[in-house]
């Protein structure tokens, strides 16, 4: 009997541990995203007066207040939920959505204007920013669209919302290899998405959820055409046409 009792003290003890560490898995990784866009952009944008770095036209210190707005929200959004304030978070929501529609217009004018930023020279870089940031808008919309459709669904809506910033996570990452030197491929950027949404299945289900499935197979059934696209020709087209 003491046995029986010992072990579902234990297990009673175990059990707001591990609801603790799911609650606040998605805070953790969106600080750690929002401190990682603090330092790929930190030379070119945040702290730009402070290093040798060439003029920039105004609509990209828009961009990159809305960007970094839209980090901030979607930080603080996760720790609403983490700290039980969910009447906040849905208040909140109104501004996060408001701050989306605002962010997909005003990156794509940034996209279309990538080329005669790199006064015309088409190089493959120039062209796989060029056609995968337009395409991870397509998917950033989507993917905000979709969860504020599943916003009474928690499990569907927060992987949506995580998806949705991974999206759009790809000119931090080329950041970190044009002003800092460190090698990060943009397609590493989805693959640390799905590693991210496949451990917090793990860890709060013990396998990997539907809605994480569906998401994985959105992103490897565009990333794979995408890339096959930029190697092509017509690619050179449209970085001209834009």
């Amino acid at each position: 009997m003491t046995e029986l009792i010992d072990t579902g003290r234990i297990s009673s003890l175990a059990r707001p541990t591990e609801n603790k560490v799911a609650r606040w898995y998605f805070p953790v990784v969106f600080g750690f995203l929002f401190a990682g866009m603090l330092f790929g952009f930190s030379k070119t944008l945040y702290l730009r007066s402070f290093f040798p770095v060439p003029p920039i036209p105004f609509y990209l210190y828009v961009h990159g207040v809305m960007l970094t707005t839209w980090f901030a929200l979607v930080l603080t959004q996760t720790s609403l939920i983490a700290t039980h304030r969910q009447d906040i978070h849905r208040r909140l929501g109104f501004a996060a959505l408001a701050v989306a529609v605002v962010l997909i217009p005003l990156s794509v004018f940034v996209v279309a204007h990538a080329a005669e930023r790199a006064h015309g020279a088409i190089t493959p870089l120039l062209k796989l920013e060029t056609i995968g940031d337009l395409w991870s808008l397509i998917w950033f919309a989507g993917f905000v669209s979709a969860g504020v459709y599943f916003r009474r669904q928690p499990d569907i809506h927060r992987r949506l919302m995580v998806a949705s910033c991974f999206t759009i996570y790809g000119p931090v990452f080329a950041r970190f290899e044009l002003v800092f030197g460190l090698p990060t491929p943009p397609p590493s950027v989805i693959l640390l998405g799905l590693l991210v949404l496949v451990s917090y299945d793990l860890i709060v289900a013990r396998r990997v959820q539907r809605p994480t499935i569906w998401i994985v197979a959105l992103w490897i059934g565009g990333l794979v055409p995408l890339l096959g696209f930029v190697a092509t020709s017509s690619a050179d087209s449209v970085v001209r046409a834009l």
